[in-house]
């Protein structure tokens, strides 16, 4: 799977908003998003999953959260990363549920007992269940 920006048809849109925010490419009047965000140390973001009509798709982050935005480590206390909040709402526009492996990027809140910022087992075999195993590379 590749990554890349297109400003002018874009798959997944990713942005900030407070509690009340709009959508900004879902609906064609930037309608008022339909799942509040909370303010400060709740409800850090949330992603719309993939539907029939191939519409792009929308992360929406909270603005008011401190967000530590160091890649590959674990942000101090009072902090949230904004990789892997990223990463877990990434999992939910590709069309990955919430799991109950603890450990795993998908579990729906974050905790003490993930050891790493990698991809846990479960969230790797929950994209492979949607999209199939990565291709054999020949030599």
């Amino acid at each position: 799977m590749t990554f890349f920006m297109d400003e002018t048809k874009p798959d997944i849109v990713i942005s900030y908003g407070s509690v009340k925010h709009r959508n900004f490419y879902r609906c064609k009047n930037s309608s008022a998003c339909p799942f509040n965000l909370d303010g400060p140390g709740g409800v850090l973001g949330h992603a719309f999953f993939p539907d029939s009509s191939n519409n792009c798709i929308e992360i929406h982050l909270e603005t008011t959260e401190n967000w530590f935005k160091e890649v590959g480590t674990f942000p101090p206390q009072n902090y949230h990363s904004l990789y892997y909040t990223l990463l877990h709402e990434i999992g939910h526009s590709l069309g990955i549920e919430h799991t109950g492996v603890n450990t795993a990027v998908m579990y729906p809140s974050l905790n003490d007992n993930r050891k790493s910022v990698e991809l846990d087992q479960d969230d790797i075999n929950a994209i492979q269940s949607l999209y199939g195993l990565p291709p054999v590379k020949r030599r």
